[in-house]
């Protein structure tokens, strides 16, 4: 059974952890959130590599488990006697240090009670335990901890809690910008510009040959001196109009192109210019199949502006062309009729899903007649930007 005496310096023992635990839970908290929001502002600002914010994310982590880990469990472990505590002689010195009446008369009390636990029934020994003990009954032992110490600590801690939150709070943009990017250490994230670039037109669709102009329109609290495209690695500044408007045009334009834009050092995206291809023929050809009567034999006939068969024999047209996506007839006073590709009016046939599918599905493309009669033919095939005919009789 515990003495008087060893329970009072229990009780001193718990205060003090207590303290330590009070304070470092306090400590653990400001510390935190001062390195939290340092960190996630200084990313906020500095947008670092994905190594750089590979060290910071791991590097916050190990601070936190290290101040928490001391500061806050290690003093509620020893509160609970787990680990090295405070022995009763250690707080009997530090009670006596505070307290000169008491001095080293409770370390002569303890060492006293642990002559009565070796020496069975020893009265005289017992009767001045006895008289030691109420000597120290009214002597404060929690006393003796620095109180106002622990006070001024707690406040100022407390405050420093108060000021962290309101300027989190003021900087909650910020912060929550660079939380995300910490806590993503593994994305590549590219700055952002402090304005934006809308194109016009929209759409950067050029006629083949033709000069395509494109206005670069810059939105924003800072705008840009100049404005640079690049194409093939190479860099060109576009013109400046306005303060807050770019051009630049491309001259005679052939072929399909990506180019991106930057300005004060940001990347503001890639771009891609399609070319409408006018169609192109490349080639048409005829195959006359005779009828039996005539005792000829089929075969490719020598020319397409002229063709003189018997009655009856069946032409085949072989039609060859570029950037094609509708092939159409139409004999001479008559309307244009579709043989291939998308319908009369320019919508895409069924089962095809695109013009560019077209294009290519159509390259090439047969019609057959039966002659029975003098007359013409008009050929003709129409592609993204009009269309083109040829004509020649039969």
């Amino acid at each position: 059974m515990r003495s008087e005496i060893r329970i009072k310096l229990d009780a001193f023992i718990a205060a003090y952890y207590k303290q330590q635990f009070v304070r470092g839970l306090m400590l653990a908290l400001s510390s935190t959130m001062l390195v939290l929001v340092g960190l996630f502002l200084l990313e906020n600002q500095l947008w670092l590599s994905v190594q750089s914010r590979t060290i910071l994310f791991f590097g916050m982590w190990a601070i936190i488990i290290v101040a928490f880990g001391v500061l806050v469990v290690q003093p509620m472990l020893k509160l609970r006697g787990v680990g090295k505590v405070i022995s009763h002689e250690e707080a009997a010195r530090w009670i006596g240090n505070h307290f000169p009446e008491v001095s080293d008369k409770l370390l002569n009390l303890l060492q006293l009670e642990e002559m009565s636990a070796i020496t069975a029934e020893n009265d005289l020994l017992l009767q001045g335990i006895a008289q030691k003990t109420v000597a120290f009954s009214n002597t404060p032992f929690i006393q003796a901890l620095d109180w106002l110490k622990h006070k001024r600590w707690v406040t100022r801690l407390a405050l420093l809690l108060v000021l962290l939150l309101g300027f989190s709070a003021y900087q909650s943009a910020g912060i929550l910008i660079g939380a995300n990017r910490v806590f993503h250490y593994q994305t590549e994230y590219v700055p952002q510009a402090p304005f934006r670039i809308k194109l016009s037109p929209a759409e950067l669709v050029a006629d083949q040959g033709k000069d395509l102009t494109v206005n670069f329109k810059v939105e924003g609290s800072i705008l840009p001196e100049s404005i640079e495209i690049l194409i093939n690695k190479q860099i060109i500044r576009a013109k400046k109009i306005k303060a807050n408007h770019f051009q630049y045009t491309f001259s005679s334009v052939q072929t399909q192109f990506d180019f991106a834009i930057r300005a004060m050092d940001f990347d503001l995206g890639n771009y891609r210019v399609i070319v409408n291809h006018p169609p192109q023929w490349q080639a048409i050809s005829a195959w006359a199949d005779y009828p039996d009567y005539t005792g000829k034999m089929d075969g490719e006939c020598a020319s397409t502006e002229l063709l003189e068969v018997p009655e009856g024999t069946i032409i085949t047209y072989e039609l060859k062309g570029k950037y094609v996506s509708q092939w159409l007839v139409k004999s001479s006073g008559g309307r244009w009729t579709s043989i291939g590709g998308a319908d009369e009016k320019g919508t895409l046939g069924k089962g095809q899903e695109t013009t560019d599918a077209l294009n290519t599905a159509k390259e090439q493309q047969q019609y057959k007649v039966r002659a029975n009669s003098s007359g013409g033919f008009v050929f003709g095939m129409r592609g993204k930007k009009g269309l083109s005919v040829d004509t020649f009789l039969s």
